[in-house]
């Protein structure tokens, strides 16, 4: 992420990383921007009201240029990707590989990925009580099968950093 900001800065300058600052809380209000308008809820202001109250609560942690805000955009985009795979008329399987692509990038960028990773093992851990007990929500089987093999595939590319186990030892444990 540093290398990321500094390139930045080195192009722009202030203005461009303040420019990729508002860029990520933009990508943030474009995904729910999207969502709504495709439940037809765009102009229900309880949609915008919970949008600036994430918003707000995004903030604190994601308002700086620091590598916290690429975090945010990843945590939008893991988000975004299960909504999709979860609203797509047909079988976007292949979809599901973007997720070991992400994992492999957020684990180089910002330790945060931690919590990226702790969503992606609840939404397998959903999708599976969901073939169990509610078949009728869950993803359809092929769609399933390969989103939990691209999870699976997640878990040990957070080791592939420059720091490698240690690394993740040290986010877990401390």
């Amino acid at each position: 992420a540093e290398i990321f900001f500094y390139l930045t800065y080195q192009v722009g300058g202030l203005p461009a990383l303040f420019a990729v600052r508002y860029i990520c809380f933009l990508l943030f209000f474009v995904a729910i921007g999207l969502v709504a308008w495709r439940r037809n809820i765009f102009w229900n202001p309880l949609v915008w009201m919970a949008a600036l109250l994430a918003f707000l609560m995004a903030y604190s942690s994601a308002a700086y240029i620091k590598p916290e805000i690429l975090s945010f955009v990843f945590m939008t985009f893991a988000v975004s990707l299960w909504y999709g795979l979860k609203t797509a008329s047909g079988e976007p399987w292949t979809l599901c590989y973007l997720y070991p692509v992400l994992a492999i990038i957020w684990a180089n960028t910002h330790g945060g990925f931690i919590v990226g990773m702790g969503f992606l093992g609840a939404m397998g851990i959903g999708e599976m009580a969901n073939s169990l007990y509610s078949p009728h929500l869950a993803l359809p089987t092929r769609v399933r099968k390969h989103l939990l093999i691209a999870l699976l595939m997640c878990a040990p590319l957070t080791i592939f950093t420059p720091y490698g186990w240690p690394y993740l030892k040290e986010l877990v444990v401390g």
